[in-house]
């Protein structure tokens, strides 16, 4: 048999439209996605301290990349500002694969609540970013005050990341002039906690504790929390202005009410 030479191959291939040249197609687009969106509670009210997590599908939805989930080691995360608002970057991805991307969101507190899952489809994608993304987050709690029993928060870890551990405050007499209670850092991943007994006041604009360990060592002796007070009595963020230990990276708690760890 007659073989053509691979020039009238190259011909027929261009008359008849039906050859391709894989070396010449183009390589995959990898890129940073970036997500940026606001959560509400039920009632359309902005939910500050929120945390937002991002994992991404491909079609066959085998396939997941670019973000995490909770408890997961270095996996991208945002936390909601004062206005709900937040901005999130995954890793480099292959935009032309994404299928759908599926937020993951904590509401402020202990970091135990079942998380809330919002799915946004990866035709939204208009250059290297998701924009508008509107995410309503039940299960929202009381903000704390000195009127609340218990508050909690979780911390960020430096490996963990967020809710790598919980600091719950026990209020002996909730709504006192003078402020005295317990406290407890609880590790996610062990049962190794820190605990002891804390002093503080509050005026109109702030509220300061200062915490005392039972057993002081080296590590962890004493550490001071400040936050802002709004109109109603409650906390904002709560700042650790000094430390010794006590916690692994000092970032803001947002407390709200929450007896899921009751402190004895």
């Amino acid at each position: 048999m007659r073989t053509l030479p691979v020039a009238a191959l190259g011909l027929m291939c261009l008359l008849l439209s039906g050859c391709s040249d894989d070396t010449t197609a183009p390589a995959p687009t990898s890129q940073r996605l970036t997500f940026n969106g606001t959560v509400v509670d039920s009632a359309s009210n902005p939910v500050e301290g929120a945390v937002v997590f991002s994992r991404i599908w491909s079609g066959d939805s085998a396939t997941a990349a670019g973000g995490g989930t909770p408890f997961t080691p270095g996996a991208p995360y945002a936390i909601t500002n004062s206005a709900g608002i937040f901005s999130l970057q995954t890793d480099t991805v292959q935009v032309r694969l994404v299928d759908s991307v599926l937020f993951r969101t904590l509401p402020p507190g202990c970091g135990r609540r079942l998380p809330h899952d919002t799915a946004v489809p990866g035709s939204a994608i208009s250059g290297n970013a998701i924009d508008g993304i509107a995410i309503t987050q039940p299960g929202i709690s009381a903000g704390a005050s000195t009127q609340s029993q218990q508050v909690c928060a979780y911390g960020i870890h430096p490996f963990w990341g967020p809710v790598g551990y919980h600091m719950t405050l026990r209020f002996d007499v909730p709504g006192a002039a003078a402020l005295q209670g317990r406290w407890v850092v609880a590790p996610t991943f062990t049962s190794s906690n820190d605990e002891g007994s804390f002093v503080g006041s509050q005026t109109t604009a702030f509220v300061v504790l200062d915490l005392t360990h039972d057993t002081p060592s080296p590590a962890c002796t004493s550490m001071r929390l400040v936050a802002n007070v709004d109109s109603n009595g409650d906390w904002g963020p709560m700042s650790v202005v000094a430390q010794q230990g006590c916690v692994p990276e000092p970032k803001p708690f947002y407390f709200v009410e929450d007896t899921l760890f009751l402190i004895p």
